[in-house]
């Protein structure tokens, strides 16, 4: 993530999310901009910087910074629009949106907040990189705004030191042995193949197919409820079926997935990414 944001150029910068929201005119600015100043600075992945580093493990360091440094201050802008025209405003958005990124940088803090003000219409923009976060931290984050607006008691939140702790407390050898134990009656089911390797269906070029299933979602769903798994680990199951008959291995087809780590109740409150790749 950290590699494919520092390659890409500023006119597409990757990993960045932006939420757009439209302000209500009853809303007090004011009061929101304290409350998201006040959300941003009391957690510790807004804080957060990525410094590179020579290690072995990792050529990024990931840097929490003290509350009093001068990097940790919010960036917030306001701007405004001339125009209520909704073409106009929306070509507004993207232009700020488009700039946000450009100024994004991974030395401080990278994230940005932008409020945008018309004669009659105002939005906020919040923009982030995707180191800092994952979904559920934001609407965390979004929530704990909303609370600090109403002047509401706040809600149990965990730091990013909840994350890194699970990440490095695993242990590797006992996910191996589990799913060896679980797996250990499975067979590959045989597959016709169709194509193998001949020649003529070789290419280094990108193909890309499509097949409507005969099944709907919902049919997808309900099965893999009855057999206590999930749909996506129906899906993977079937295509690793396939091509590990075309590859004749079993190690020759791998799949990814992202999995939400939230697995007890520090981690459902973690102000920071917990999402897992497997």
């Amino acid at each position: 993530m950290l590699t494919s944001f520092l390659r890409s150029s500023k006119e597409n910068r990757h990993y960045i999310h932006h939420s757009v929201h439209h302000i209500n005119s009853s809303v007090d600015i004011s009061r929101l901009k304290h409350s998201w100043i006040t959300a941003v600075k009391r957690h510790e992945s807004y804080r957060m910087v990525f410094v590179a580093i020579d290690d072995a493990l990792s050529p990024f360091g990931q840097c929490v910074l003290e509350e009093s440094c001068t990097l940790t201050l919010p960036s917030w802008k306001v701007v405004a629009c001339e125009s209520d025209d909704l073409q106009i405003m929306d070509k507004f958005i993207q232009s700020t949106l488009r700039e946000a990124e450009n100024e994004i940088v991974l030395d401080r803090p990278p994230y940005q907040m932008t409020l945008i003000q018309s004669p009659t219409r105002t939005f906020f923009t919040f923009s982030v990189f995707h180191g800092l976060f994952d979904g559920a931290s934001l609407q965390l984050l979004f929530d704990e705004v909303d609370l600090t607006y109403r002047g509401s008691e706040m809600s149990k939140r965990t730091e990013i030191s909840t994350a890194v702790n699970m990440h490095y407390g695993s242990d590797a050898t006992q996910t191996v042995e589990f799913w060896s134990s679980q797996l250990k009656e499975c067979d590959p089911v045989p597959f016709p193949a169709l194509t193998s390797l001949k020649p003529e269906t070789m290419t280094k070029l990108p193909l890309t197919s499509s097949i409507k299933a005969s099944i709907g979602i919902d049919d997808l769903r309900d099965g893999a409820m009855n057999c206590s798994t999930s749909p996506l680990s129906i899906l993977q199951a079937a295509w690793a079926l396939i091509l590990t008959t075309y590859k004749d291995s079993i190690h020759s087809s791998t799949f990814g997935s992202v999995i939400s780590g939230r697995l007890d109740e520090d981690s459902k409150v973690c102000m920071g990414p917990t999402c897992e790749n497997s």
